[in-house]
Parts: structure tokens; C-alpha cells; sequence
């Protein structure tokens, strides 16, 4: 990538709404994760962007503070980094699920 090409892409994520700024660094968090445990898939802002606009509360417990990205199957456990393994949770029952297996979206309907 040139370097005319980064200045770009700082100054789009500096004109970025803080809603998008958030999105930007949980997919990037979910890519170091995915590449620290050599796990396939590569996550973008729009495709958390559209979790979030289909599931706008925990699939657990209905609340809609402090929502976070969850992996059905945790990345460790041999889960990948793509959007049908993720699914919304609050952060407190996101931090009970640890890496148990549990997908919560068959719930929906």
C-alpha cells in the first residue's frame, strides 16, 4: 500500500462517525484475534455493522447496553472469524459464556 493510500484511508477513519470508529476497531480486534490463532476469515466494519443493525439487543438476555461481538464457537476452540459465527451479546453475558459453545440466534425467529 502506498503511502498516499494510508493518508487516505487515516483521513476516511477520521471523518468516520464514532458509531463506524468502534465498528473499524472490533473488526480489527477480531482479525488480530483471528491471525494470532491462525483462524480463517476476515471480518469488515460493514459486516459487524450489519450484525448489529439485524440484532439490536443480547441474544440472551434482551438488554441493549453494552453490546458486543460474540464467536458461536470461540476462535481458540477452532471457530472462525466470519459473520455466521458471530452473534450479539452484552458484555456481561458474553463474559458468562467464556468459550462455552452456545448460539443464541437459533432462539430468533
Amino acid at each position: 500500500m502506498s503511502e498516499k493510500d494510508d493518508y487516505k484511508r487515516q483521513r476516511k477513519y477520521e471523518n468516520a462517525s464514532p458509531l463506524r470508529k468502534r465498528l473499524i476497531r472490533r473488526a480489527q480486534q477480531a482479525n488480530n484475534n483471528a491471525h494470532k490463532h491462525s483462524v480463517p476469515g476476515i471480518l469488515t466494519y460493514r459486516d459487524l455493522e450489519k450484525l448489529f443493525d439485524e440484532h439490536k439487543y443480547c441474544l440472551l438476555c434482551g438488554t441493549s447496553n453494552q453490546l458486543t461481538v460474540d464467536h458461536v464457537v470461540a476462535m481458540s476452540l477452532g471457530g472462525h472469524n466470519k459473520l455466521d459465527n458471530l452473534q450479539v451479546l452484552c458484555f456481561k453475558c458474553n463474559s458468562r459464556k467464556s468459550q462455552i459453545t452456545m448460539d443464541c440466534r437459533a432462539t430468533i425467529d
